[in-house]
């Protein structure tokens, strides 16, 4: 009988499929799973910002890169408008939370800016309505 597969063969799917699932469990198999760690992450940074250090904060950021620059690209051809606007928000409360009083002082004292912000707002979650009708 012939071999099909050689010994360096097998040892590459062997690494491939340990890749996958490892990158599988630092997304999630599916939006949902991806969207309850973001989730997880932007509950966990709120609980514990204030008693939190450095090395906190380094985890907690590469997490966040990961979920948001690899995992969202990766699974975000399987969501729908609905998933990809809470995935987004949930990214916006992260970074809001982690800039914290700087974002607060960008709109301080200024009234008008802070109402065209606000505006801003309300247009991107009219769009995001619009989207999932």
């Amino acid at each position: 009988m012939r071999k099909i597969f050689g010994k360096n063969t097998l040892f590459t799917l062997l690494i491939l499929s340990i890749l996958c699932s490892c990158e599988s469990l630092q997304c999630g198999s599916n939006p949902e799973q991806l969207i309850g760690k973001m989730e997880s992450l932007v509950e966990t940074v709120k609980e514990k910002r204030k008693e939190s250090n450095s090395n906190d904060w380094e985890t907690w950021d590469h997490k966040f890169v990961n979920y948001y620059e690899n995992c969202y690209n990766a699974l975000k051809d399987e969501m729908d408008t609905g998933q990809k606007g809470k995935f987004v928000g949930l990214s916006i409360k992260y970074v809001t939370i982690r800039l914290g009083n700087e974002i607060k002082s960008m709109f301080a004292d200024k009234n008008e800016e802070k109402s065209e912000f606000s505006e801003v707002l309300k247009n991107i979650a009219e769009e995001l309505k619009k989207g999932n009708n």
